[in-house]
Parts: C-alpha cells; sequence; structure tokens
C-alpha cells in the first residue's frame, strides 16, 4: 500500500510496508516483523535547506532560535544628559543670572533694581531718594550734606561748617547758605550787604570800612631817613587810620599832614597815633605826610581810590 503525505512544501514521502510477504532481509536479529525504511525522494533532508525548519527526526532545529545580539542595545537608551535643562534665574539671590538686568539680592521695588529683577530703576546720584539711600543731592560727591555712596547725610545749612555746596555757615543760620556770604566779621549776610563797619570791595568781598597801618621812621648817624612804607593806596569805600613810630637813635622828627594838622618834635622812640581817618567821604583825593628832621624829609604819599 503506497501513501503519499505533504509536509511542507508538499515532498512526497513513500512508505513502504511489507507485511510477511516476499523474503526477510536475512537479518539474525529479525523477529520478522516487517522492517520500516522512510525515503525522501531517494535521498536524504539537507539539513541546509530552509524546509528543515522542524523535521529532522521530529526535532527543532536549534539553529533557528532568535539570536539574543538582535535584542535591543540598552545603550541605545536615552542618554540623561540630553535632558532639558530646568534650571531658571532666581530673583534676589544677589546674583546677576541670564533672564535678570539686575539683582540686588532682595525681592523690593524702588531700591535700583525692580522686584523682578528685570529693570534698573535708579542710582545714587540721579536725586532721587530711594528706599535704599539716606540722601541723594544729584551727584557723586561727598562734602556737600550727602556722602558719595548716598547712604549717609553728612551736614546741614547751620552747622556752622562750609561745606562744597555752601557759600557761608555761621552756625546761626539754617537757610540760605548757598547763597548768603561772609559779612566780614564772620556773620552770614544777604548778597550786596556787609555786617556792620564793613564795606564790599572790588571782588564782591567784606572788608574793614576803616583801615589801620603803621609807619616806621628811622634816621641814621649820618641824618639819612628812611620809611617804611613809602606809601598807601586806600581802596574805595575804606578809610586808613596810621600811628608813626620814631625809631631813630638821635633825631626826634616832625609829621606835618595835607589837611593841615600833625605832630611836632616826635622823640626818639616815641610813637603818635592820629585820629585822622584818610580817603574820607564821597570823593576822596590823593593826601600825604611831610615827614621832616633839620637835617633829612620824606613825603609819604596816600591814594585814595
Amino acid at each position: 500500500m503506497i501513501k503519499h503525505l505533504h509536509l511542507g512544501r508538499s515532498v512526497p514521502l513513500i512508505l513502504l510496508l511489507i507485511n510477511g510477504c516476499g523474503a526477510t532481509d536475512g537479518d539474525p536479529q529479525d523477529s520478522g516483523t516487517a522492517d520500516a525504511a522512510v525515503f525522501v525522494d531517494g535521498a536524504l533532508p539537507d539539513a541546509t535547506t530552509p524546509a528543515d525548519a522542524g523535521f529532522d527526526g521530529g526535532l527543532a532545529d536549534a539553529t533557528t532560535e532568535t539570536d539574543a545580539a538582535t535584542q535591543t542595545d540598552a545603550a541605545t537608551q536615552t542618554d540623561a544628559a540630553t535632558q532639558t535643562d530646568t534650571a531658571t534665574a532666581d530673583c534676589g539671590n544677589g546674583v546677576v543670572e541670564a533672564g535678570e538686568v539686575c539683582d540686588d539680592g532682595n525681592l523690593a521695588g524702588g531700591d535700583y533694581c525692580a522686584a523682578d529683577c528685570m529693570a534698573v530703576t535708579g542710582a545714587c546720584g540721579d536725586g532721587t531718594v530711594q528706599s535704599n539711600e539716606a540722601c541723594d543731592d544729584g551727584n557723586l560727591a561727598g562734602g556737600d550734606y550727602c556722602a558719595a555712596d548716598c547712604v549717609a547725610v553728612t551736614g546741614a545749612c547751620g552747622d556752622g561748617t562750609v561745606q562744597s555746596n555752601e557759600v557761608c555757615d555761621d552756625g546761626v543760620i539754617s537757610q540760605g547758605c548757598a547763597t548768603f556770604h561772609d559779612g566780614g566779621d564772620g556773620s552770614c549776610v544777604p548778597p550786596g550787604t556787609c555786617s556792620p563797619s564793613y564795606v564790599i570791595d572790588a571782588g564782591g568781598a567784606c572788608v574793614p570800612a576803616q583801615l589801620s597801618d603803621d609807619v616806621w621812621i628811622a634816621v641814621d648817624n649820618f641824618c639819612v631817613m628812611s620809611v617804611t612804607p613809602q606809601s598807601f593806596t586806600v581802596p574805595a569805600g575804606q578809610t586808613l587810620r596810621l600811628t608813626y613810630h620814631n625809631i631813630s637813635q638821635d633825631y626826634p622828627v616832625d609829621i606835618w599832614k595835607s589837611y593841615g594838622g600833625g605832630y611836632l618834635d616826635l622823640a626818639t622812640g616815641a610813637t603818635w597815633a592820629e585820629t585822622y581817618e584818610h580817603c574820607f567821604g564821597p570823593s576822596p583825593t590823593t593826601e600825604w605826610a611831610d615827614i621832616s628832621t633839620a637835617c633829612s624829609s620824606f613825603r609819604l604819599n596816600i591814594y585814595c581810590q
């Protein structure tokens, strides 16, 4: 009896069954039962053919197992270093970071840096006193009531110390130190005026209305006279009063003034303080003093401006 079995690619498998007919194969060990023989197309199955996928003696071919090398390589996992950095600027930490314009170490506004660190809102010297300033006078100089860094008040009009922004500070007035000036005696007075007994000179300063000075007269043994100083110049608005000193060893002197008076026979070592004020009045003119001895003389000129 011949049967055809179709396995896989329909290769015929011929089974020859001999059941006690014909001769035996002469095998002494033959039990008299029929031998079974299997032929595939007259040849043994080729293990290298694709059809040999699982029928080599009925056992699965180990070579067809999945190669472990085809498993997903763990090295292809996402590198943690490629993750997005989620760090952000920390406003108020005192460090200017990316995304910040300023960072003064706090989250308050009105202190040069906005509360969100996104804008500079001022600086010392801008003339606006902010929460982190004691003063702001619009400059970065010191010695003008406000420190150069705006953190301290360093004075005020009326404290008696003349600072760089003041013209006068006598410790009496409490305002006007930038416009008032010294009246001549240390008192602060309005512009264009002076303290009593003081007048304004050509430079605008207050000077004493009356000047006083000394004249030194010396006559040597040869009757040669020297006078110091040899002349005076009196600024407009001021007067001059002189004191004469005869420092000669042997000669008395006469002092006669242009106004018609004077002192005669001023002894050696003697002093005369005149009471007349030179250059007095609205239209003063040049005046003089004639100083003489029996053998010498000198004219001392007094120029009134």
